[in-house]
């Protein structure tokens, strides 16, 4: 194999000069050569015959853990389970990696594909090592006076050396995925999105060979009886500037892949909120650590039973999908109350409480900023929502101000007027404050609250009845008991 690429090399440099290789690998089968290589087989490592293959780039390779998928679901094993996306990955990439190892995934149920907008259009070409060879001159120059690409249009000789490949990584301990680890980087800001994918627009529009080789990869997989479902994963402030500013390559984007696909089956959300994921949960703003991967994994495959009963629809903008629920989560909700008798209440100087019944009534007077009633208690874990069932005091109030700790970091909930007539307030993760946004809603040892009345310095006779924690008791959890 080395020998003949070799005498490839050496024969066209000898007999066909520049002009030679210029038209040689632009205009002739001889670039093809390359597939030949290792090149786009990103599948060479998996050995057994999966019922799931996960495909895509570096979303599906980073985001999708195969063992959190198998531990999940039963009548699946490590083994059924691969995760064969590639840094980069296109379509045409996959679509070569499967018919490359088309005798390994003739068992396959299903293939979830991460649809990454961004990398489906002509400007990511530079970034595929096959495709790279399709930009015309007037896309290299604009590369090259905007993006400080070196412009390699009449060398397309040099891209097909580059484009070689003769080895393949063995990801088969952990079934292709890759752990990442947060590090401090860098957010997008407004204009990058829309000039890093497709500015302008009639000179890089989004890719037809790209949704050609969707196309064909469903074909093949619907010989087999094998379903496609599209994946969409979370990016930390990326998906924002997206929506707001690529709207119009998102159009031809999907109207390309309802005319090339028909009807699809899209889960899964850009959207860091619906899974609860951190700042910490990101490794940079369009891929997730290992902690964030996990958490989306949980979320979107902890029953894929589900998946077998969703209808086809048109593909719709992709930053309007949404995980609006997050029931698949939890198996069982459970109920932890605090006993009012039992815990270590601390009161500011200028305040005093009364525990009677179960219930505490709180006072106090001069209320300032150092005004508080605060309590520590024993780790609460996996918390989804914590209600404060109680009276509110003689004086009318303005606001209340709640802290849930965990250990030094602290959770902070402004709770204005029309969100206490009844006495009980309600925190869950969605109402917290912005000062408090990359706090892990999940694990509290203490809470701190304080009145602030309308008028005048003193509250008389706030009551708590209970402190309430609903845990989220998921299903590997459960499966120990």
């Amino acid at each position: 194999m080395y020998k003949k690429f070799t005498l490839i090399i050496v024969t066209v440099i000898i007999l066909f000069g520049p002009m030679g290789q210029f038209l040689l690998f632009k205009f002739t089968p001889m670039y093809d050569l390359n597939l030949l290589t290792a090149l786009y087989n990103d599948a060479s490592w998996v050995k057994e015959k999966p019922k799931i293959a996960i495909m895509g780039s570096s979303h599906a390779r980073y985001h999708i853990i195969p063992s959190e998928i198998a531990k999940l679901n039963t009548g699946y094993e490590f083994k059924d389970i691969v995760n064969i996306g590639e840094n980069a990955a296109s379509p045409f990439e996959m679509y070569i990696s499967f018919m490359k190892n088309r005798d390994k995934f003739t068992d396959l149920e299903t293939v979830y594909y991460t649809l990454e907008p961004h990398m489906l259009g002509e400007k990511y070409y530079p970034y595929n090592k096959y495709e790279s060879i399709f930009l015309d001159y007037k896309q290299w120059k604009y590369l090259e006076e905007n993006h400080k690409k070196k412009n390699n249009y009449f060398f397309p000789f040099q891209t097909f050396v580059e484009s070689l490949q003769f080895s393949t990584s063995d990801r088969s301990k952990s079934n292709g995925y890759s752990a990442l680890k947060h590090q401090k980087f860098n957010e997008f800001s407004d204009g990058k999105v829309s000039k890093l994918i497709y500015e302008p627009l009639k000179l890089f529009p989004v890719s037809s060979h790209g949704v050609k080789y969707f196309k064909m990869l469903k074909e093949e997989l619907g010989k087999q009886g094998t379903d496609l479902i599209f994946v969409l994963t979370p990016t930390y402030t990326w998906q924002k500037y997206y929506a707001k500013e690529a709207k119009a390559y998102d159009d031809m984007l999907i109207s390309k892949l309802n005319e090339a696909l028909g009807e699809s089956i899209v889960i899964g959300s850009f959207w860091p909120e619906d899974f609860d994921l951190k700042y910490n949960d990101f490794k940079d703003d369009t891929h997730m650590a290992d902690s964030g991967a996990k958490k989306f994994t949980q979320a979107i495959f902890s029953d894929i039973s589900i998946h077998k009963k969703l209808k086809t629809h048109p593909i719709k903008n992709t930053f309007l999908y949404r995980n609006k629920s997050n029931k698949l989560l939890c198996d069982k909700v459970k109920v932890v109350k605090l006993n009012m008798n039992v815990l270590n209440w601390k009161p500011a100087n200028n305040a005093q409480i009364v525990l009677k019944d179960k219930l505490l009534e709180f006072s106090a007077k001069g209320i300032d900023k150092f005004t508080y009633l605060g309590t520590k208690f024993s780790d609460v874990k996996d918390v989804e929502m914590v209600t404060l069932e109680g009276g509110l005091p003689l004086e009318e109030l303005k606001m209340f101000s709640i802290s849930l700790r965990n250990k030094k970091e602290y959770a902070h909930f402004f709770i204005k007027e029309n969100k206490f007539n009844s006495g009980t307030i309600v925190l869950t993760k969605k109402n917290i404050s912005k000062a408090s946004k990359d706090f892990e809603f999940n694990t509290f040892d203490g809470i701190t609250i304080r009145l602030y009345p309308r008028d005048g310095g003193e509250v008389h006779n706030y009551k708590i009845k209970s402190i309430q924690f609903n845990i989220c008791a998921r299903k590997e959890k459960l499966d120990e008991n």
